[in-house]
């Protein structure tokens, strides 16, 4: 059994570019989305975890909706080698009463160790939410980090 909590938002205004001119799309805390599960879970091998449930979602976006319906996570933990480990998270949230706003969210991370002090890490996030944006939405981070250890 477990029991989950989610929130997703974000801090700082978000701007669609065309040509010279942007317009602002959305704000501080617009849109936001907090979820709430309970539901079961297992781990099949070691480096994955499946968690089926039911749950609840607020969304603030314009204005404030909340949905009952069922949600599934798959998650990944995998190191192949003792210098890389990569990360994987996918959701979604089908709400029980309109089949077509079902909310997915994958995450992806693949973190490397190249020498003692240089890691360097590759990220993805798609998110397909119809209440927040009619299109996909898509974040790549490539980070290039110093390691210290002090002690």
């Amino acid at each position: 059994p477990y029991l989950n909590g989610t929130l997703h938002t974000q801090m700082a205004p978000g701007y669609a570019y065309a040509g010279p001119d942007r317009a602002q799309v959305s704000s501080f805390w617009n849109p936001a989305s907090l979820t709430q599960t309970v539901g079961v879970g297992c781990q099949p091998i070691k480096s994955v975890k499946v968690r089926l449930g039911f749950g609840v979602r607020e969304s603030a976006v314009r204005t404030v909706t909340v949905d009952a319906g069922a949600e599934a996570v798959l998650e990944l933990d995998w190191r192949p080698t003792r210098n890389m480990q990569m990360t994987g998270k996918l959701a979604a949230f089908a709400p029980g009463t309109v089949r077509r706003r079902v909310s997915l969210r994958g995450d992806g991370n693949l973190a490397c160790r190249v020498n003692r002090l240089v890691g360097v890490s590759l990220g993805l996030q798609l998110v397909r939410d119809r209440q927040v944006a009619a299109r996909r939405q898509a974040k790549e981070v490539l980070a290039l980090g110093l390691n210290y250890v002090f002690l």
